[in-house]
């Protein structure tokens, strides 16, 4: 199922021109953006008043208000290219970082399941760790 919401900005310059958002639905009920170009990471991008935003936080002002300084937008369905409202809720860095965790989607592994838990450094390893700081210090000086 395909959708259209237009988008009332701006344009930055005479050759950005005004695009309405396109988005389908998919089996979760995610909105998915086809109509907008996406950064690195998935989020797709838009021009609000000529400043580069994600696309999410447009969604949120414009059906649930505004966001306070120091907010950002989460995704309840970790999907960046997801623009659904229903979707989207406010949060703190923190809370971002701890729904990674919760949900399993951090590269770093805590307690009994890291690797290096419980393991001593041998003399060996201690005495390689300790010359790569020097070289770096030396480096740092040059």
């Amino acid at each position: 199922m395909n959708s259209i919401i237009p988008v009332r900005t701006k344009p930055l310059k005479r050759t950005h021109r005004r695009r309405n958002i396109q988005y389908t639905i998919d089996e979760t009920n995610c909105w998915i953006c086809i109509s907008h170009t996406k950064d690195s990471c998935g989020y797709p991008l838009v021009y609000i008043d000529g400043k580069l935003q994600a696309l999410s936080r447009y969604m949120y002002k414009t059906y649930k208000g505004e966001i306070p300084e120091g907010m950002y937008v989460l995704h309840t369905c970790d999907n960046p290219n997801c623009i659904n409202p229903e979707h989207l809720y406010l949060g703190t860095q923190l809370d971002n970082m701890r729904d990674m965790v919760n949900k399993g989607r951090s590269v770093h592994r805590y307690g009994k399941d890291n690797p290096m838990y419980n393991k001593k450094h041998t003399e060996q390893t201690r005495q390689k760790m300790k010359d790569a700081w020097v070289i770096r210090k030396q480096q740092k000086e040059i």
